[in-house]
């Protein structure tokens, strides 16, 4: 077996702490801890987060917002669609004032200061809009096309940018400007509960129902196919900040929440890669708040276990200092 400095010209340090200004491919033996260390790539990890206080499926979200600043409302908790709605401050959730229109799959984006939800269902699809501005929710302009819901089909920066798309059974695309909606130009096909992340003129749009596993790109004009993930879902978690830089998670692969996943993919901009499974599978899951490197599973729902309020939070993947072991 070829030794570390054949391979790379050196020995490994011994010293007795972790040095610094690291760059990947370092390793070295930490005397204090007796340990064998290096610096090296790894992939994203979920850890169990705070819990939310009502537990619901097919909610909006601020999809812009960081973790550590996140916001749900609206969902279906079995009995009753509902217009509650959460804010997270990064340790604890907080109920807030309620939004106008108790609804189920809105369309939402934004950030927990600034955010937009359209559309959704309550009892049948719905047209109205409402704009949340950190403590209460007020009436926006309802949207012009048919009555409709997305669980989560909407990306944006702040209730004043938003991007439509995926909504039940129908490929049509409008843009929000903060005061009216634009139609944009539709999609190469139906995603009933697709997901996506990005801006309004960067937006990565994935799955679909049925476990659709193709790809596209919106770059505020027009559509471009993209790489497939590796799992077909719908109704699943999606977080990042533009088209070049994602993470999706969870969902289910069959029409009727039968088959939920667990599974994790990160999006680089160029390839999807599998990742950390999450701990419980869960479907129906809202608009993901955070980032490729930092997002949040929260709400939706686990067969079997309706409305649970248990959270996971995930750290993407990157170069990370990493205890050696021979196991």
């Amino acid at each position: 077996m070829a030794k570390y400095n054949e391979l790379f010209g050196q020995l490994v340090q011994y010293i007795g702490s972790d040095p610094s200004n690291l760059e990947e491919g370092n390793v070295w033996y930490n005397s204090s801890s007796n340990v064998l260390k290096a610096r090296a790539y790894q992939q994203g990890s979920w850890s169990s987060g705070d819990s939310t206080n009502t537990g619901r499926g097919f909610m909006g979200g601020a999809s812009y917002a960081a973790t550590n600043a996140a916001l749900g409302f609206g969902g279906d908790t079995g009995p009753a669609r509902v217009g509650n709605t959460e804010e997270y401050n990064g340790s604890s959730w907080s109920e807030q004032s309620d939004m106008s229109t108790g609804r189920s799959a809105p369309g939402s984006c934004g950030i927990q200061t600034s955010a937009l939800g359209w559309c959704g269902y309550s009892g049948g699809g719905l047209t109205s809009a409402e704009i949340y501005n950190g403590s209460s929710w007020s009436g926006g302009t309802a949207y012009p096309g048919s009555a409709r819901y997305f669980d989560g089909g909407g990306t944006g920066v702040s209730a004043n940018s938003a991007f439509s798309f995926g909504a039940h059974n129908d490929a049509e695309a409008y843009e929000w400007n903060g005061s009216s909606w634009s139609a944009s130009p539709d999609m190469p096909s139906t995603r009933t509960y697709a997901g996506g992340f990005g801006t309004q003129n960067s937006t990565f749009i994935t799955g679909g129902q049925t476990a659709i596993s193709t790809s596209i790109t919106y770059n505020g004009s027009s559509f471009s196919s993209a790489p497939s993930i590796n799992t077909g879902r719908q109704r699943f978690g999606h977080a990042g900040t533009s088209a070049s830089a994602g993470v999706i998670w969870g969902g289910s692969t069959d029409s009727d929440s039968d088959v939920e996943i667990r599974n994790t993919e990160d999006w680089n901009g160029s390839a999807w890669s599998e990742s950390s499974l999450l701990a419980v599978k869960r479907d129906q899951i809202s608009n993901g708040s955070g980032s490729a490197s930092s997002a949040m599973n929260a709400f939706g729902t686990i067969r079997f276990q309706p409305n649970p309020t248990a959270t996971e939070d995930y750290a993407g993947p990157g170069v990370a200092t990493q205890t050696v072991s021979t196991s």
